[in-house]
């Protein structure tokens, strides 16, 4: 089902971690704010060519610390899909 997703919206769900990215070849829109994701998912997903948007966001004062990307993957990934619309959002 993954392979199929178009959009997906996992926002807030603190147990999705990189692991889903690799799958997500086909989404266009996603958002991944305040998830386990980290430097390795967005690296999988700077390989998706249909990607066009993407939103990540941070929270650390909850049981799960989310936001697991650092700011270089984030540079990077800005570097390899230029055309990328990415949202950054704050918790």
């Amino acid at each position: 089902v993954a392979s199929r997703l178009e959009q997906a919206c996992f926002r807030g769900c603190e147990l999705l971690d990189c692991g889903v990215c690799p799958a997500l070849v086909s989404v266009v829109a996603l958002d991944l704010a305040l998830t386990r994701v980290g430097d390795a998912g967005l690296a999988a997903l700077a390989q998706h060519g249909s990607l066009a948007r993407l939103t990540l966001g941070k929270r650390n004062n909850n049981i799960f610390i989310t936001g697991m990307f650092s700011d270089e993957a984030v540079f990077q990934l800005q570097q390899q899909r230029p055309g990328l619309l990415l949202d950054m959002v704050a918790a």
